[in-house]
């Protein structure tokens, strides 16, 4: 069960960054409160879903990374908060999200 919905956050992540990015490179347009309710699921889904590694996983190179996500993505938004600016720090936690998703969906097997 914890696996189902692991991989289905994951996916969800995946979605939600890729639709992002599309409309960050003007492929695609949201509209501004559209936008932000995107930002603000990911984030929600991202702590959840490094907080839920960090708790449940037994590999100490998984842990490792969501370590890296949260304290990325908690010094990222501080950032924004600060500059109102998307910064480099919000992308590397952007890239290792995608990164240990595209992992949890891929590598990892159900158990």
């Amino acid at each position: 069960m914890n696996k189902m919905i692991s991989k289905i956050v994951s996916l969800s992540l995946v979605i939600l960054i890729t639709l992002l990015t599309l409309d960050y490179f003007r492929i695609v347009s949201f509209t501004k409160v559209l936008r932000n309710s995107f930002y603000l699921v990911t984030v929600i889904l991202i702590v959840f879903s490094s907080t839920i590694a960090i708790c449940t996983s037994k590999s100490g190179f998984n842990k490792f990374i969501n370590y890296i996500i949260l304290v990325a993505t908690t010094a990222g938004l501080l950032i924004y908060v600060i500059t109102s600016k998307l910064n480099n720090v919000l992308y590397i936690a952007l890239l290792c999200t995608i990164v240990y998703a595209l992992m949890d969906m891929l590598i990892k097997s159900p158990e």
